[in-house]
């Protein structure tokens, strides 16, 4: 009895040594590798980001001031951002790694005895994102336990243009 006991013990240690040299998936019930990704899902408008005021020039009058600048924008994001750049676009209904080169022109007459400096202030659209974790099994998709995260994109919407008068 005892040569049979030890047998059985023997058995179960080297089969069960032999199973955890198997790689996970290459056993037939593993057989798909998982993963976990972010993913942004909905978007929605929070309002109106005004930057600071630059300057463009002091100018004595009678004179007209005028203010020429091309300025590159890009999407700014903020907060926990974890979905790639493509998926946060497809969200938003814009790309989200797109630039552009905007050009801010504008001009004033300045009167007799004043003295202007011009300014102005790129106004940007805020939205709120959601993203929401999945994860990949073989690839069928599903949404995991994880509470969805959120943050923010401003995209570059127009310039404001205004003058300070001495």
């Amino acid at each position: 009895m005892k040569r049979t006991i030890t047998t059985l013990m023997a058995t179960l240690v080297f089969a069960s040594i032999a199973l955890i040299a198997i790689p996970a998936d290459s056993m037939a019930a593993s057989s798909h590798r998982t993963y976990t990704y972010w993913t942004a899902t909905d978007s929605a408008y929070v309002g109106a980001v005004h930057k600071g005021w630059e300057t463009n020039g002091t100018y004595k009058g009678p004179s007209v001031a005028s203010l020429s600048e091309d300025i590159e924008h890009g999407i700014e994001l903020s907060g926990s951002v974890l979905a790639s750049r493509f998926t946060i676009g497809k969200a938003l209904g814009f790309s989200a790694s797109a630039t552009s080169i905007d050009e801010a022109h504008w001009s004033v007459k300045v009167p007799k005895g004043k003295t202007y400096t011009l300014r102005y202030r790129e106004v940007y659209k805020k939205y709120k994102f959601k993203q929401v974790q999945y994860k990949d099994v073989g690839g069928k998709k599903s949404p995991t336990s994880k509470a969805p995260k959120y943050a923010y994109a401003e995209k570059f919407d127009h310039y404001e243009y205004g003058y300070t008068a001495k």
